[in-house]
């Protein structure tokens, strides 16, 4: 009788019980004392048995309507009574319904949140048999919930009937709080990820204390729930799976993961997890606009388990990520430095601002040194394939300038100072991926580095009018100064045919395609729009290059950009911001790093796109 009250009969079949009215129907019988209500409730989640009751609910709006009410009943001490009414629901609900457990933990967890919070000595958890019961059912609603997980991570499984479209793969995850949409979630997989987030590390906290044995039990049972929780990630970064769905698996995962690192003594259950998942050859080919945040933190997290030297050690030892073996070739000896200095730039990105300055003298800085200099004295193999580790090498300074004070730094910049003249003075003879490294690290150090680069400075960027092309001309004397971005302007009006001259015939462009990076193709030129604010920000956002003429628009709008930041009211101040996000993209796909840009680019660019989602999460453990 309580769930089938005469306006809660809906229009779609005989029997069916819309959601609406059944979240109403606390206000229909306000008699109804609650350990009366957990007794109904367990004769519904039985309906398929004989005797049974004839109503028919569907099992997750039962439990979403249990979950909001056991929030909300009182009094308290009638709640406290349907303890073993509360048991038969959760231990039926399981016979009746053994693959969708995501509910029933969510009950728990809100009961056992509420006599923790409100029951005081009513609380049935202050008894040894009823504590006791309680574990076991929590065990067991958590283990049905990781074998869930298992199975619909290998057989994409469909929740909340076939009735329901499945969600677009860019939609937002929701949570699963009471009065949240992340209920209407279509995939099992997430959905059983969501139910694990919030309930797990709550349910653990709470039934198994710190105690002679109790914690112990807990870390156990965590270990052997966790691989479930992160087999998305492990997936993704193998490249195995269909990229779409297993983004969003991976994302939820990662809260889970996340969860499990903000609880304290749990180190042992994912030290060696986050160790093998950031150590994998296809961690950044796994990284998306959404993950990425998420995967800062826990990389970060991994990282602060040892001392700063420690950590700068176990990557510098080369034995994560792509491994070059005794007779391997000259370019995946390369590609193995390059990966290095990678995973290097995206552990000084992640951590705080001087994380690792007892590491920079005789490690980093030896190493990116060293790196500068890969293949300047060896044979024709290695000078080949030497601008992939440069690439790597400035990269990785374009980050320290970042995350380290520029005093602890004095000793870099001979050196890249020169690399940087050595790539510019023949910019046609350039990589265009060096090319592009190279004016990324001066436009990222003529903008955190102002004073400190000053000396540097002049050499590099040129003046209004030689910007213009007033000045520089391809015949100039040898003896008259240009600067060293100068021929990147020379090389875009070249380019372009006079007013005198007819421009000869060129076929149509091809329609780019959907993974080609906007910055490209904005009408801002690949440039970054001013700070809303007037703060410092740099101005070139290209994350790829495929001709050297493409850097034309930066280097002709350098000049006015850097004086138009020193006359703000805000100049002095840089947007960092802008900056983390400039930085992380370098570590994303190029295609997901143009989504991730296009909305702070020149010329109106983003008005289809979301904001960054980068901005503002990275560093929060």
């Amino acid at each position: 009788g309580y769930f089938g009250p005469a306006g809660a009969v809906s229009s779609g079949g005989p029997g069916g019980v819309q959601e609406a009215a059944l979240l109403e129907f606390l206000s229909e019988v306000p008699e109804c004392a609650p350990h009366q209500m957990l007794a109904t409730a367990a004769e519904i989640v039985q309906q398929g048995r004989p005797g049974s009751s004839p109503v028919r609910v569907p099992l997750a709006v039962v439990h979403r309507f249990l979950a909001r009410y056991v929030q909300v009943a009182v009094p308290v001490r009638s709640l406290a009574e349907g303890w073993g009414r509360l048991m038969q629901l959760l231990r039926g609900g399981m016979l009746v319904a053994p693959t969708a457990p995501v509910g029933m933990v969510v009950v728990l967890w809100e009961w056992v949140q509420r006599m923790e919070a409100d029951a005081g000595e009513a609380s049935p958890l202050l008894r040894a048999r009823e504590r006791h019961e309680a574990k076991d059912v929590a065990e067991l609603l958590l283990r049905a919930l990781a074998s869930q997980l298992s199975r619909s991570a290998r057989r994409p499984e469909r929740a909340g009937g076939a009735d329901r479209p499945p969600r677009e793969p860019d939609a937002p995850l929701l949570q699963l709080g009471a009065h949240c949409a992340g209920w209407d979630e279509t995939d099992m997989g997430v959905l059983c990820l969501l139910g694990l987030e919030r309930t797990m590390m709550p349910l653990l906290a709470v039934l198994f204390p710190p105690k002679p044995h109790g914690r112990e039990h807990a870390i156990e049972l965590l270990v052997a729930l966790l691989p479930a929780a992160i087999s998305p990630l492990e997936a993704i970064v193998s490249g195995g799976a269909a990229r779409a769905r297993t983004d969003r698996l991976a994302h939820a995962s990662l809260l889970v993961l996340l969860r499990v690192i903000a609880t304290p003594a749990t180190t042992r259950a994912w030290r060696r997890h986050v160790g093998k998942l950031f150590g994998s050859p296809g961690f950044f080919a796994g990284l998306s606009r959404r993950t990425l945040p998420l995967w800062a933190r826990a990389v970060n997290a991994w990282l602060c388990l040892e001392t700063p030297k420690g950590a700068v050690t176990t990557l510098l030892a080369g034995k994560t990520g792509i491994t070059a073996g005794w007779f391997a070739s000259r370019a995946q000896e390369a590609g193995a430095l390059a990966d290095l200095l990678r995973r290097l730039s995206f552990a000084l990105w992640v951590g705080e601002r001087n994380q690792y300055v007892g590491a920079l003298q005789g490690m980093l800085i030896d190493k990116l040194v060293a790196a500068f200099k890969y293949g300047s004295s060896a044979g024709d193999g290695a000078a080949s394939v030497r601008w992939v580790v440069q690439v790597g090498a400035m990269n990785c300074a374009r980050v320290l300038a970042v995350r380290v004070s520029p005093e602890n730094l004095t000793s870099l910049w001979p050196i890249a100072m020169a690399e940087l003249q050595r790539v510019l003075l023949h910019p046609a003879a350039a990589q265009p991926a060096l090319l592009l490294a190279a004016c990324q690290l001066i436009d990222m150090l003529l903008t955190v580095l102002p004073d400190d680069f000053a000396p540097f400075g002049w050499m590099f960027v040129p003046a209004s009018q030689a910007a213009a092309g007033a000045s520089v001309e391809p015949g100039a004397s040898p003896s008259e100064f240009a600067a060293l971005l100068a021929p990147l302007t020379v090389q875009r009006s070249a380019a372009r045919p006079t007013p005198d001259q007819a421009a000869p015939p060129t076929p149509s462009p091809d329609p780019p395609s959907a993974d080609a990076p906007h910055a490209r193709r904005g009408g801002g030129g690949g440039l970054l729009a001013p700070a809303a604010d007037g703060r410092r920000r740099p101005l070139l956002a290209l994350r790829t290059l495929t001709d050297m003429a493409e850097l034309a628009p930066f280097a002709s709008r350098l000049h006015d950009h850097l004086v138009r930041s020193a006359l703000e009211p805000r100049g002095t101040e840089i947007d960092h911001e802008m900056i983390d996000v400039l930085l992380g993209c370098a570590f994303l796909s190029p295609a997901e790093a143009a989504r991730e840009i296009r909305p702070h680019l020149a010329g109106g660019d983003g008005a289809d796109f979301p904001k960054s989602e980068v901005i503002g999460v990275r560093r929060v453990v």
